[in-house]
């Protein structure tokens, strides 16, 4: 056990050294160096460092002394940026002492997008990352424990703290933990287990989920039940879903982006995969360097529509925004690389975290720092800061000035009626679909269901998909909406069809008209449909679908990697 621990940390010291070389062979400067020689500047000095696309601005929301060192940010329904920060870190506080830590909500309440109000929601907390602001509250780690903090009385502040899920391993690493809380199309909250730590946990029902250093894995809000999503990765920090419900992560130390398939292997230092291999990698190039955090789509913003197939990731070695574009090969992706959307001449720029917010832009937590690896420099070296922080949002200017509403992140959906919010999921940005599609759930239940019902049948191919999986969510679906829904005309509420048929399948007997729906998913002609269907029947485990399974592989073109990797 001594040997096999020792010879992991001497690869992630040798991992390490990767951060501290010269970028494809250049001569070494201010952003290749573990600790930058550089002094600190204010935030509005740092602003006229940066460089972005012509028709981009940036501009500070927040920064020193209403907000420490960002970890994770969330918008939520009413328009509220939160930010989870630390002091502590990188080292959790001692058992006997109050831990400093906070989770705060920042308000711009007159329009210049500003913070102009910060309120502490929850203190005493101890290096906390993932938040998800849900309900009355936040769902949140801090050191041990998934937890949901409420505010019962309705003043702005937690009053109530109680143990979704734990305790988390934190004794080997404090700098990954649990992060990236972003939830489903099905309802599960869905998040990344970092680095080197070995977490048991386990739900209400007592099922339980062993999480070995890099995964992901995925919870319901109300403590019910945890599961693990993936296995592997070094140490995955940012996530982000797409309208095809397809997961993707950022990870540190393997690659910027993956696409994570259900169930799926990845490559972690070499640890053995499950029998039928890795999952096909989608990019090979590493942006400079292997210290990447954070993942946000193109697509949940207003950018141009050059950007539409983007992914932005936060390179905190470079001090860059990096960007890919996705390109298809069937249901395949590959990541090819474009030029960043971010960059900084200030070294101590470091964007850990993304989101797109459902006002079309993209909001940037800023780890602002001289030092950034965890491994690469002594946790005790006395140039890391503590104490600095901001949080910029990035926007196509010209989006700016349609928004519809006067102040705040988003629009403030919880103050709309059933109807409007379902006019939301026809046309809003992705985020705020997600944000309308959690209080029907949520809030609004039973009364939304004729509304949804009726947008099975809408004109809107977003409105039939939401409206799809919101009442699988409330358990409203009959299994003559999937048989209309998989005629439909748009191929992604096909996709849909077979996430949600995979999900109805857990726990669940194989009946005949569920094989019949996967017989004709596995004939479909978009690939992206046949890769549904083919994750779907993994769970359903039918004998008669073995054959056809055989045959889909067969036929699959060589090229579609993604694919032929989930009919195994």
């Amino acid at each position: 056990m001594c040997r096999r621990f020792s010879a992991l940390c001497l690869a992630v010291w040798l991992q390490g050294l990767l951060l501290l070389q010269p970028v494809n062979g250049q001569q070494a400067d201010g952003f290749s160096l573990g600790v930058r020689e550089t002094e600190p500047v204010s935030a509005a000095e740092q602003r006229g460092t940066f460089e972005l696309p012509q028709g981009f601005r940036i501009e500070l929301v927040a920064s020193e002394p209403e907000i420490a060192k960002p970890m994770n940010l969330a918008i939520d329904a009413r328009g509220r940026l939160w930010v989870s920060s630390s002091l502590e870190y990188p080292f959790a506080a001692a058992a006997d002492a109050v831990p400093r830590d906070t989770i705060r909500v920042l308000e711009d309440t007159d329009g210049d997008f500003r913070a102009d109000r910060s309120t502490v929601f929850a203190d005493g907390l101890n290096i906390p990352i993932g938040l998800l602001p849900w309900q009355d509250g936040v769902i949140c780690f801090s050191i041990p424990n998934i937890w949901l903090l409420r505010d019962t009385n309705g003043d702005g502040v937690c009053d109530s703290r109680q143990v979704l899920y734990g305790p988390f391993d934190t004794t080997r690493d404090t700098h990954g933990m649990c992060n990236a809380f972003r939830r489903g199309d099905d309802g599960w909250i869905y998040a990344c287990h970092g680095f080197n730590n070995r977490s048991e946990v386990a739900g209400r029902d007592g099922h339980r989920v062993v999480l070995t250093s890099g995964n992901t894995f995925r919870f319901r809000p109300d403590g019910s039940r945890i599961e693990l999503y993936t296995q592997g990765q070094v140490n995955p920090f940012g996530m982000a879903i797409d309208r095809l419900g397809d997961i993707y992560t950022a990870d540190c130390h393997t690659k910027p982006v993956t696409l994570l398939l259900p169930g799926g292997c990845y490559d972690s230092f070499g640890r053995p995969h499950d029998g039928l291999g890795y999952v096909p990698n989608v990019m090979d190039h590493l942006h400079g360097s292997t210290a990447i955090a954070a993942l946000a789509l193109g697509a949940e913003t207003m950018f141009p529509a050059e950007y539409a197939e983007s992914t932005f990731d936060g390179n905190v070695m470079t001090s860059r925004v990096n960007q890919n574009q996705l390109q298809r090969r069937g249901s395949s992706v590959r990541a090819v690389e474009r030029p960043d959307l971010v960059s900084s001449r200030d070294p101590w720029f470091r964007p850990v975290d993304l989101v797109a917010g459902p006002d079309g832009a993209l909001y940037v937590a800023d780890f602002y720092n001289r030092i950034i690896g965890h491994y690469e420099v002594d946790l005790k070296h006395p140039g890391r800061d503590r104490y600095r922080g901001r949080i910029w949002r990035v926007s196509w200017a010209a989006a700016d000035e349609q928004r519809s509403w006067k102040t705040g992140y988003g629009p403030d959906l919880t103050k709309q009626t059933s109807e409007q919010l379902v006019q939301v999921l026809s046309a809003g940005t992705l985020p705020q679909q997600r944000l309308a599609r959690d209080l029907l759930v949520d809030r609004h239940g039973a009364q939304s269901v004729p509304l949804l019902r009726a947008g099975l049948s809408s004109p809107s191919g977003q409105l039939r998909r939401n409206s799809l999986r919101l009442l699988s969510q409330l358990g409203e679906l009959q299994s003559a909406d999937l048989v209309q829904l998989l005629g439909d005309s748009d191929e992604t509420v096909r996709v849909h069809v077979f996430r949600t048929l995979r999900e109805s399948a857990v726990g669940s007997a194989v009946t005949a008209a569920a094989v019949d729906l996967l017989l004709r998913g596995f004939s479909d002609e978009s690939a992206l449909v046949r890769r549904a269907a083919a994750a779907a029947a993994a769970v359903h485990c039918a004998e008669s679908l073995q054959g056809p399974l055989l045959r889909l592989l067969l036929t699959t073109e060589l090229g579609d990697v993604h694919l032929r990797h989930s009919v195994r």
